[in-house]
């Protein structure tokens, strides 16, 4: 990555070709980690090599995630590359390997794995009481109070320069914030949990991402996200956010030039939304127990 919103997609596969030069090796280094832990099963969110690893061996794998990475490198990469195609069929019969696929919704639509099972969303739910947030964020009475986040890649939220907007609280990852911006705190001062700061905030700013959007959702939480039309997993995401919550998308260029304090201002004015119920959870859990109990 070169940030948050792009993708090195020559650097991506060069690093992909140099690792399956050596995909043999890699197997086998991942079948002796599960073999030395004597495990009964292999959850994998979303690496391929243990899947494979644990077909060898014997041991039933499952895989966890909303994107895999056959995919995602089939959609950066050239078609009609023999090397790229070659690669990309060696990481999707990797995960054939798999006793199953678990997709969480929203996910992309993987039409390559036959071994896809769908659930319903998977999320971490807060337990931070009403109003911790306020307590711990000084002179936020009577403010708005907006997250920036952008899935955990630093350098991407320019909390500088976003817009000064009055009655609002910006809340940005650990970034150096100059002191002629009050209105802007980094989170690691509020010494709370990052998804108790996203639970109690009134908009979360960010761009597609599975943990984000879900999460925004099932705390009713209004997203303003910035459009980033190259991911693949975006299109699903958007969608499904767009259907269960409050989403309103920024363009890269509005977004870079910090003009999007009316979307801001909508979408601290929009309707709220049932919360979601992250009922994925349990299905996926039922699935693992169930394949235990069969393994003995």
């Amino acid at each position: 990555m070169r940030g948050p919103l792009d993708l090195d997609v020559t650097a991506t596969w060069q690093s992909y070709a140099r690792y399956h030069e050596e995909l043999r090796r890699h197997v086998d280094e991942e079948k002796a980690h599960i073999r030395d832990a004597g495990a009964d099963l292999v959850l994998a969110d979303v690496p391929y090599v243990p899947i494979a690893a644990a077909g060898e061996l014997g041991v039933p794998a499952v895989a966890l995630c909303s994107v895999n990475w056959a995919d995602v490198l089939e959609h950066y990469l050239p078609v009609g590359d023999a090397r790229i195609d070659g690669l990309v069929d060696e990481i999707r019969a990797c995960y054939r390997q798999a006793e199953c696929f678990i997709a969480p919704t929203p996910s992309m639509p993987m039409p390559g794995l036959e071994n896809l099972e769908r659930v319903g969303p998977i999320a971490r739910l807060s337990t931070a009481r009403p109003g911790a947030l306020r307590q711990h964020l000084p002179k936020a009475e009577g403010k708005s109070i907006v997250l920036a986040t952008m899935g955990g890649i630093t350098g991407g939220t320019r909390a500088a320069r976003f817009p000064r907007i009055d009655g609002v609280r910006w809340i940005v990852p650990d970034e150096v914030v100059p002191p002629q911006r009050p209105d802007v705190t980094p989170v690691g001062n509020l010494q709370m949990p990052f998804l108790d700061v996203l639970a109690g905030s009134d908009v979360v700013v960010t761009k597609p991402g599975y943990g984000t959007f879900v999460e925004a959702a099932c705390h009713g939480v209004p997203v303003v996200y910035v459009e980033r039309d190259d991911w693949p997993e975006s299109a699903a995401l958007e969608a499904w956010l767009a259907g269960h919550g409050v989403a309103l998308p920024v363009n890269r260029v509005t977004y870079e030039h910090s003009n999007f304090a009316e979307t801001i201002n909508t979408a601290l004015t929009a309707p709220r939304r049932k919360n979601v119920v992250p009922t994925g959870i349990y299905t996926a859990v039922k699935q693992l127990t169930n394949r235990l109990q069969r393994s003995g």
